[in-house]
């Protein structure tokens, strides 16, 4: 059930972050990650070259990895982001939460935008385009569920994966007394209308049949310049 009262709870005692540490600290982590995945590229090159977008699979796996231990008790409920920032991710006791939890916390997060454009595991004969009419709304409205209710639920500042985990980011190590908040009932509404529009609309735009896959030749073109000898990576 998701926990839209914080009344009488230790978390109430909590300072719930704010708006701008908390993208902040999301930004540090993209960075960081942005970097793990140029050293990779730069190290392992030909390997995801031959992955083609099957190589959005590891840097989901990685991802999922670093956001779903470092968001846990394991690492205290930070990742670097947070830790720079000082917040972290807590239950509604105020306590770091479960592996388990904070790997469904990022799943509800991150596989949308997983789902986005897939990875080419259908043949291009109208199966993958039925499959990306079906996860596009999903990744539109995950996005902007998670942009509406970081800036518009000011009273928890919970998104949508936290309400769903029953999460919050607080400020570490700080205990001010603070307004006990509900989430606005309407928040939901409004996500719901979103989602009707965004299935609606996806339903009407127009449809790409071409089957073409972005990159689907380049591994190919790399093992006819190696053959030559004039590729060297």
């Amino acid at each position: 059930m998701l926990n839209t009262d914080l009344h009488n709870t230790p978390t109430s005692l909590r300072a719930i972050c704010g708006f701008f540490p908390r993208v902040f600290a999301l930004i540090t982590d993209a960075v960081v990650l942005g970097g793990v995945g140029w050293v990779l590229g730069h190290l392992f090159f030909d390997i995801f070259v031959r992955f083609g977008e099957y190589g959005r699979i590891i840097g989901f796996t990685i991802a999922f990895f670093y956001f779903g231990v470092c968001n846990s008790w394991v690492g205290d409920g930070q990742t670097i982001g947070k830790k720079i920032f000082r917040i972290q991710v807590s239950d509604e006791l105020g306590h770091p939460i479960t592996l388990v939890r904070s790997f469904i916390r990022f799943s509800y997060l991150g596989i949308p935008f997983f789902l986005n454009n897939p990875l080419n595991l259908f043949n291009s004969t109208g199966t993958d385009s039925i499959f990306a009419s079906l996860t596009a709304p999903l990744t539109v409205f995950a996005g902007l569920s998670a942009v509406y209710l970081y800036v518009g639920n000011s009273s928890t500042r919970q998104s949508y994966h936290d309400l769903l985990t029953t999460t919050y980011v607080i400020k570490k190590d700080d205990f001010p007394v603070m307004p006990s908040g509900r989430v606005w009932k309407w928040h939901y509404a409004v996500l719901a209308a979103s989602m009707i529009t965004i299935v609606v609309l996806t339903a009407f735009l127009p449809k790409n049949t071409s089957g073409q896959v972005p990159f689907q030749n380049l591994a190919g073109i790399q093992g006819e310049l190696e053959a030559t000898g004039l590729f060297h990576g």
